[in-house]
């Protein structure tokens, strides 16, 4: 049972990374779309990990902006 819920969560992982890369790749440079792709998967994940470890809503919307800003950096290289 447990290898068919983890089939199935990386199933579900794979399509939204597909949709997290096409949106990037709409934004950026083909040289980029790989590694900005990969940092906001990773970011993305990280406020799960903090809010299980029972990190604070403030301090999770305070990483979360810090990382919007990041964002909004690697997009206006263009």
């Amino acid at each position: 049972m447990m290898f068919i819920a983890a089939a199935l969560a990386a199933s579900l992982a794979a399509k939204g990374s597909e949709a997290v890369s096409a949106y990037v790749a709409e934004h950026t440079s083909a040289d980029k779309v790989d590694s900005i792709t990969d940092y906001v998967l990773l970011t993305l994940c990280g406020p799960s990990s903090y809010a299980c470890l029972g990190h604070s809503q403030e301090k999770l919307v305070g990483c979360s902006t810090v990382a919007g800003s990041a964002f909004q950096s690697e997009f206006a290289l263009l």
